[in-house]
């Protein structure tokens, strides 16, 4: 099973399309036998309970904790009073049916899992996963650019009055949304209490503390972080170290502890001495640490869920989660417990995912839970470096007066024994090179101790270009970049080398320049902090941002905020100010917008409310600077916020977002109800502005996706209205009715197809924009189970040797599986989600006739390694609990199963008809693998290790007796909602082998 974080450094160190373009992820032979980090805790598992009150007690009021701890002590007495008692350690306890009815344990043998599950009263059992902060690495940022990034640089030196940088905010991320206007007109968030589950805050900084000396801490009652918890300790890792210590405490400044400051400054910094001021600086936040210390840190789904619980019974107004990994379940846990809070009435606002270079279909968890508010990443239009002086000049393009700014926090340093005037070396004289300072100089280069070269963004990870550099003399070098996200560059490794980036068009003029025989230098001795246009991609998705819909063809972005190059505060001990990209920091401009919203307009709108009025005052976004075409709503949502339009809005519209679902279960008529909230009569014109069609699936090789950013396609949907036109008196509503027409898309690659009903009104601040989302093909004829070679080389299924390097294509293997060197190993990949899956044990005479033959699942007889060179070769070029799905689902459950699962072949007509000696794993609600991002390092294939034990049907283990077995892999299809059909499956049947105990 497997389910992992992409929000890992190595997608900021490598640029978004050299990457995807390049080699597949796997590393080698031996990839396949040493897995990558965990993705789930080992021996973890979440025990949920079976709670008929809980979805009809959800609506009930206050903040009240109710335990009922029944069940939990029945499993207790059911595991220790067995004949062969089960051990574990228990975790965290869920006593409260609205949210979440059960218990979180380790085991102390993986082989006990089967126990959980035949105790009468658990209704599921989920492996405690694995999730990571979502943004990527810092780029630590001084007084001088914190005071230029917010004041335009006329505040450098001098302390700023409380009037001045409120009343008069000209940081970019709040002049692109509309939060200065609100900050003008005297709106500071005052009374809202934001929820932040994170790496714990540094209270002491002075944007934190209350205005308090810097150092000096200020938490609880009367501090801006007036309350919260520790949930795990500092030493916690969620991986080797796993046994949380909490503490209330939350306070964090360790060596990986920065995010959660970062996301606090967003939220509520008000920093006078430099001028910085978060989106509600009069707000309050709680802070949940749900991370201990440590670059590698992450959590688990029980963390979450405690801290998610906990927030909710604190009676915080918003909860902020800028974490995730990929899912595209509403019923993953974690995301089912979001939703469950969100319709108690406190809105739960979570990180989309860093993930847009693995394609579409790859929505992350938490944020895919339904009501949840799923955030998207804008790259901020406001660049902040400081400013040298290229000679010659002339047309240097960063001013047209030979003023080059490179972007960094802090300016280039230079000792005794170096000059302030450089000499430029570009490592390539081809300006649109790709993989440039991936290899070691060539012996001609110059000792570059006396220049600063120049190397272009592409390939290989900055950490690569920097070494290479490094070792031929430089100590200072520029990246110039690619139209990917990111701009600022990771701190390198080596301690005397100094790093920036280039804007692209700079970079590409010295590398022409220099090309055509001319000498450039760049003289530093007299830097200034200087502030560029992002001419690239300001203002537009981040290229990390992901991409939906739901595997129930549902879009979870609802909405996008800056996330691209945001300047925040960082632990002191850390560095004070930090820049960092991700949807980590689009998350808490979200939070605090909804914390604005509230502050002003009361908290009588549910969350529901005000997921929509943020969203359909959104500005919709085109895909690029360069193509006009409506990014895909699968991606953006709503589009960018504007927290000032949505606050002033005069209009409601419901439901905000039109789900309308696959071909099969097309729901292409929709009603609209427009609502007149203001003061005056309005007419409304009703519109329709076509967004872009993705493919999801390359038309060479459907057994991969394609990368992002995906270029959109002009074929649209076509709207029907049954009225164009309405006009509506103040309090009163109207319904308008839509029909839609999917477009003619190529079915085979899993389309998606989307826009914007444009809602026009008379009045100011009364339009609106609705985003619509639908699959034009049928998502039941997906194929699940990958059959080809393009991810590993080697066709999967596949049942390996114990090297796990060799394929097995014979019946003839013998195995002791007394240790892993004699245990044959199942290599498996996805290339739909599936809601469940399992792996069984069955005999080696077995009639049972699968789905994938297994003539076309490992038919070659070269080895692994022959298979990956040769894949390399070819990669170079279960319950629903919302009312608005439910009668998408009740049409599902009806129709006729035969229409609805047209590939299925299996025999046996009931799942449990097939006859099997046991089960060996099986698992619910994973994500596709994937390829290409940095998710594919852990995300790339499924491995099974036949370890010698399995379990009947009563939950007893057993040891594989010697004889003659095969393996049955089934997965289950997209909307095949009856899991007790065989039909509803894709099934493996491995080739024979035989256990041959010693």
């Amino acid at each position: 099973m497997k389910l992992t974080l992409a929000f890992v450094a190595l997608l900021q160190l490598v640029d978004g399309i050299s990457a995807r373009r390049g080699k597949p992820a796997n590393a080698g032979p031996k990839a396949l036998g040493s897995k990558n980090q965990p993705t789930v805790i080992p021996r973890g598992y979440l025990v949920e309970f079976v709670s008929d009150s809980a979805r009809n007690s959800a609506q009930a009021s206050g903040f009240s904790k109710r335990e009922d701890r029944t069940q939990h002590d029945a499993l207790h007495s059911f595991l220790t009073k067995r004949k062969s008692p089960v051990k574990f350690q228990t975790r965290f306890t869920f006593t409260d049916a609205r949210i979440f009815s059960g218990m979180s344990l380790i085991l102390d043998n993986d082989k006990d899992a089967d126990e959980l599950r035949v105790f009468p009263g658990v209704k599921k059992v989920h492996k405690l996963r694995n999730y990571k902060p979502a943004a990527f690495q810092p780029t630590i940022a001084g007084p001088e650019f914190v005071q230029s990034a917010v004041n335009g640089g006329d505040l450098a030196g001098s302390r700023v009055t409380a009037d001045s940088f409120l009343r008069n905010d000209t940081f970019e991320p709040h002049v692109m949304t509309g939060v200065d206007k609100l900050h003008a007109q005297g709106y500071y968030g005052k009374g809202q209490t934001v929820g932040i589950l994170d790496t714990g805050i540094d209270y002491t900084h002075p944007a934190l503390n209350g205005g308090k000396p810097s150092g000096t801490p200020c938490f609880g009652t009367g501090c801006p972080v007036s309350g919260g918890y520790d949930f795990v300790g500092d030493r916690y890792d969620g991986i080797v170290r796993l046994n949380p210590i909490p503490d209330p405490d939350p306070f964090a400044d360790c060596d990986g502890s920065g995010h959660g400051t970062h996301v606090a400054g967003t939220v509520i910094a008000l920093d006078r001495e430099v001028g910085f001021t978060g989106v509600v600086p009069q707000a309050n936040v709680h802070a949940y640490r749900i991370f201990g210390c440590g670059e590698e840190t992450s959590t688990s789904t029980d963390v979450i869920i405690a801290a998610l619980e906990k927030g909710f019974f604190d009676g915080v107004d918003v909860l902020s989660l800028s974490l995730g990994g990929p899912s595209g379940w509403v019923e993953d846990p974690g995301s089912a417990v979001a939703s469950r809070i969100t319709d108690l009435g406190t809105p739960v606002i979570v990180a989309h995912g860093n993930d847009g270079a693995d394609g579409a279909f790859y929505g992350s968890a938490p944020a895919t839970g339904l009501g949840v508010t799923g955030v998207g990443s804008v790259d901020n239009k406001v660049l902040t470096g400081y400013s040298a002086k290229l000679t010659p000049s002339a047309g240097a393009p960063s001013d047209g007066n030979g003023n080059l700014v490179y972007l960094n926090g802090v300016p280039f340093t230079f000792n005794s024994t170096t000059g302030k005037k450089l000499k430029l070396y570009a490592t390539s004289k081809d300006p649109n090179v790709m993989d440039d300072g991936c290899a070691p100089l060539p012996s001609s280069t110059p000792d570059l101790t006396n220049y600063v070269a120049v190397i272009a963004r592409g390939t290989c990870t900055f950490v690569t270009k920097f070494t290479n550099a490094y070792n031929a003399g430089a100590r200072y070098v520029f990246i110039y970049n690619s139209p990917a996200s990111i701009t600022y560059l990771p701190t390198p490794e080596q301690s005397d080398l100094q790093v920036a980036m280039l804007t692209r068009s700079d970079g590409q003029y010295i590398v022409n320049a220099l090309a055509a025989g001319k000498q450039l230098s760049v003289d530093f001795s007299n830097q200034t902090v200087a502030g560029v246009q992002d001419t690239g991609n300001g203002g537009y998705m981040s290229s990390f941002s992901t991409y939906g819909l739901s595997w129930e063809a549902q879009n979870v972005a609802a909405v996008s905020a800056p996330g691209g190059n945001i300047l925040s505060t960082w632990p002191l001990r850390l560095g004070k100010y930090a820049i960092i990209s991700g949807t980590s920091m689009a998350t808490p401009f979200i939070s605090g917008s909804t914390a604005m919203y509230r502050s002003i307009k009361g908290t009588s709108d549910s969350p529901a409310v005000i997921r929509s009025v943020l969203a359909t005052t959104a500005d919709p976004l085109g895909f690029s600077i360069n193509v006009t075409t409506l990014e895909t709503t699968a991606r953006q949502g709503g589009g960018l916020v504007n927290v000032y339009r949505a606050i002033k809005s005069v209009s409601r519209v419901s439901p905000g977002q039109l789900d309308l679902n696959d071909t099969q279960y097309f729901d292409g008529t929709q009603t609209l109800t427009i609502k007149n909230v203001g003061s005056k009569e309005q007419t409304y014109t009703l519109s329709h502005l076509p967004g872009g069609s993705i493919e999801s699936l390359d038309t060479g090789d459907k057994a991969v996706y394609i990368p992002g950013p995906i270029k959109p396609t002009k074929n649209a949907a076509t709207v029907k209205f049954s009225s164009k036109t309405v006009t509506i008196l103040p309090g009163q509503s109207q319904d308008v009715s839509l029909t839609f027409k999917a477009p003619g898309l190529d079915t085979s690659t899993l389309p998606i197809y989307s826009g914007f009903i444009y809602i026009k009104s008379s009045a100011s601040f009364g339009s609106l924009h609705v985003p619509y989302s639908g699959v034009a093909t049928k998502m039941s004829q997906q194929q699940v189970l990958d059959t080809s070679d393009s991810a590993l080389g080697f066709s999967v299924p596949a049942l390996l040797k114990a090297d796990a390097e060799t394929v097995i294509t014979d019946d003839k293997r013998v195995y002791s599986l007394k240790s892993s060197k004699s245990q044959p190993k199942l290599a498996w990949r996805l290339l739909t989600g599936t809601a469940s899956y399992s792996i069984d044990l069955v005999d080696g005479n077995t009639t049972f006739v699968p789905t994938i033959p297994v003539s076309n699942a490992a038919s070659n007889r070269r080895s692994v390694a022959e298979h990956r060179h040769a894949g390399i070769r070819r990669m170079s070029a279960l319950e629903l609990a919302h009312s608005m799905h439910a009668e998408q689902h009740r049409r599902l459950s009806v129709d006729d199963d035969a229409s609805a699962l047209e590939r299925a072949t299996a025999t046996g007509g009931s799942f449990n008809d097939v006859k099997i000696i046991g089960n060996l794993e099986s698992g619910t609600y994973l994500p596709r693998n994937t390829i290409y991002g940095s998710s594919a390092a852990s995300n790339l294939y499924n491995l099974y290790n036949v370890t010698g034990n399995y379990t009947d049907s009563d939950g007893v283990d057993h040891k594989i007796q010697n004889g003659t077995y095969r393996i049955l892999l089934r997965a289950k299809r997209l909307f095949a909602l009856d899991a007790t059909k065989e039909s509803s499956y894709e099934s493996y049947l491995t080739h024979a082998f035989t256990v041959k105990r010693a």
